[in-house]
């Protein structure tokens, strides 16, 4: 059975079954960076494979001009079947459709758990290359593969942005 994922933009109607509530099994990813829009990036661009599932899922999202509302961004990824995981997510920042950053990632959902999934893309990245498979995150390069810890409960608000700027929806939905 092929393993199907609901991603949406930040606002999500819960799953009922009958009339009971069953506990969502999902994760928000929120995407927050220190580069500077849109002179080092200009667009945020996330690949998502599931296993079991040969579709690459696409996101793709501009950003807003330099202020306060270009981050962080969020996106919810959402099990709706098959296998928990591996998922294999890579998240770009672009600039004028190319690629300047990325990190890649692989983790697996939790049944029945609202997980949050920090993406940081910082400067000390920038043209900071890294042998596979490992990625760069902050500044060092480490394995894609992420600890069980990595991913936290969802309180129902991303962090605070760096800077202390406001969570932005990140605008597009599959």
């Amino acid at each position: 059975m092929k393993g199907r994922l609901l991603i949406t933009a930040f606002a999500m109607a819960s799953l009922t079954t009958s009339c009971e509530e069953m506990p969502l099994t999902q994760i928000i990813v929120v995407v927050d960076s220190n580069l500077l829009v849109p002179d080092d990036i200009d667009r945020l661009h996330l690949l998502v494979n599931l296993p079991g599932d040969p579709e690459r899922r696409v996101i793709n999202g501009a950003l807003s001009a330099s202020g306060p509302d270009s981050f962080p961004r969020s996106v919810a990824l959402v099990h709706r079947g098959g296998s928990l995981g591996p998922i294999e997510l890579r998240v770009e920042g672009r600039l004028v459709a190319a690629p300047r950053i990325a990190q890649e990632l692989s983790f697996s959902f939790r049944p029945q758990e609202s997980l949050m999934l920090q993406v940081d893309l910082l400067s000390s990245c920038l043209g900071f290359p890294c042998p596979l498979p490992d990625t760069c995150r902050d500044g060092e390069c480490v394995p894609v593969e992420l600890p069980g810890d990595y991913l936290v409960p969802w309180s129902g608000m991303p962090p605070p942005a760096m800077g202390g700027r406001r969570p932005v929806d990140a605008g597009a939905s599959m």
